[in-house]
C-alpha cells in the first residue's frame, strides 16, 4: 500500500470494532496528516516518508516498524508504543510523548531536537 493519502479517505461515521491494524505491510509515501487513530497498530512494517503530522495516535502500537524520513509534527504519540521500531526523527518539545515507549538504544535518536552533541 504506496503512496495512499489516508487523510482522503471516505471515513464512515461510525466507529470500528478494532483500530486501523497493519502487519507486515509497506506503507511507504503515505499520509495520516491530521488523523484520529487511536490505538493504530504498525507491527513490522516499513513506514518511510509516511506523514504522520498533526495525527491523533494516542496508545499506536508501532512495534519492529522502519520509519525512515517519516514526519511527526504536532502528533499526539501519548502511550504509544515504539518498541524495536527504528529511524524514527521525533522532535520531543513538537510532539506529545508522554508515557510513550520507546527500545534503551533507539530512542537516543530523541535527543536530536536538542541540539547536542552526543560522543562515545
Amino acid at each position: 500500500m504506496i503512496g495512499i493519502d489516508w487523510s482522503h479517505a471516505a471515513w464512515p461515521p461510525l466507529t470500528f470494532s478494532t483500530a486501523l491494524h497493519f502487519h507486515q505491510c509497506i506503507l511507504n509515501g503515505s499520509s495520516f496528516l491530521g488523523l484520529t487513530l487511536n490505538e493504530m497498530v504498525l507491527e513490522e512494517c516499513k513506514a518511510h516518508d509516511v506523514d504522520f503530522r498533526e495525527a491523533n495516535v494516542c496508545r499506536a502500537i508501532f512495534t519492529a516498524t522502519d520509519f525512515t524520513r517519516s514526519l511527526f509534527g504536532k502528533t499526539d504519540l501519548s502511550s504509544a508504543d515504539f518498541s524495536e521500531a527504528v529511524h524514527y526523527d521525533i522532535d520531543i518539545f513538537n510532539n506529545k510523548i508522554s508515557k510513550a515507549k520507546f527500545s534503551r538504544y533507539e530512542a537516543s535518536r530523541l535527543l536530536n531536537s536538542l541540539d547536542i552533541e552526543l560522543v562515545d
